[in-house]
């Protein structure tokens, strides 16, 4: 199969582009100053010059906060984008976020037909781009996501590392649930359960890494004691945390449609942080 990486400099797709160098598959990754999907022109021209049976799109606008007055380039990246993929009418992978949802706790694990409104601006863009697919003709696997971490790119890990390492006091939000997921897993799943596969459904999946819903302090407190940190972690509040952007109380995502799940988030942080 010939297959479009777009976005394989970031976080996932430098996992997903791992990963598929290392099968028998023709890969395409170009770099965004070879193709930049924005321009629809240049797009169609590549496409048509290397013929890809299939798109897996890594590419977004991921700056939450910036989101709320950066508007025009989170909506061109994250909802334009998408109308410029199905243009190319190849089926496509697609990568969206739990951002998409706006629940409490209460609600329990979010399936992926649950009612969507957009927490914030940034979830905004990405339901549009969903939206985008949900009218094209095409055959598209949107995976919803959330809690990214791994190598190749900033996350959470990354930054409470950081900070720990000069620190010996950190303050983390309490109050805000989910699963981590980590990039390699979920690159390596979507390649076996989506790729390698024949005729899985078209529509929405909710992929994260198993184990226990966690917030984001006890998750920080987790690998934190992984590396021995003697600091003190201090859970917060999101009152105590303002930012510009509305984050979701509850990031925990229900997979109802794969009976295949991803392993446990807990010795996916162990991987990361090369520990036995």
């Amino acid at each position: 199969m010939k297959i479009l990486l777009l976005g394989a400099s970031g976080l996932l797709g430098s996992a997903f582009k791992k990963v598929l160098t290392d099968s028998a598959h023709i890969l395409f990754s170009p770099a965004r100053a070879e193709l930049d999907i924005l321009d629809e022109t240049s797009l169609l021209e590549y496409t048509e010059e290397h013929s890809p049976d299939l798109v897996i799109n890594c590419v977004a606008y991921t700056n939450v906060d910036l989101a709320e007055t950066e508007r025009d380039k989170s909506y061109l990246l994250n909802a334009k984008a998408i109308e410029h993929l199905v243009s190319l009418q190849i089926p496509l992978i697609n990568f969206s976020t739990d951002y998409v949802f706006d629940y409490g706790l209460e609600t329990g694990e979010i399936s992926e037909n649950y009612k969507r409104t957009g927490v914030n601006y940034y979830g905004k863009t990405k339901l549009e781009g969903e939206r985008v697919l949900e009218t094209s003709e095409i055959n598209f696997w949107n995976i919803r996501t959330s809690w990214l971490f791994g190598p190749g790119g900033k996350n959470f890990v990354s930054t409470i590392l950081k900070s720990s390492e000069t620190r010996d006091e950190l303050k983390v939000v309490a109050d805000q649930y989910g699963r981590p997921t980590y990039a390699p897993d979920l690159a390596q799943f979507v390649a076996e359960n989506f790729i390698e596969k024949e005729e899985v459904p078209c529509g929405h999946y909710h992929l994260q890494n198993t184990g226990p819903r966690v917030s984001w302090a006890e998750f920080a407190e987790h690998f934190l004691k992984l590396k021995n940190w003697p600091g003190t972690l201090i859970q917060i509040s999101t009152s105590q945390y303002p930012t510009a952007a509305k984050r979701p109380q509850n990031s925990v995502l229900a997979n109802t449609k794969l009976e295949s799940e991803m392993r446990d988030w807990r010795e996916a942080v162990a991987d990361y942080l090369g520990i036995d």
